[in-house]
């Protein structure tokens, strides 16, 4: 959890309207990027992997704008 609150920390002092929660944040956004590295990598979906990071990105752009 010390990674995920210290992720968290990082992505709330960039947003607009902070979160209560760092490490809950945290949490969320290294599950997606572990999961979609995993399903990619391990799983071999066959998907783009450039699209698979640029819509992780989409995403963290997306909690940074809240």
């Amino acid at each position: 959890m010390r990674g995920c609150f210290q992720l968290g920390l990082g992505l709330r002092s960039r947003q607009r309207v902070p979160t209560e929660t760092p490490e809950v944040l945290g949490m969320v956004v290294k599950a997606m990027l572990d999961r979609s590295w995993h399903q990619i990598r391990v799983d071999g979906v066959p998907i783009d992997e450039d699209e698979v990071v640029a819509a992780a990105a989409g995403v963290v752009i997306g909690i940074l704008d809240r």
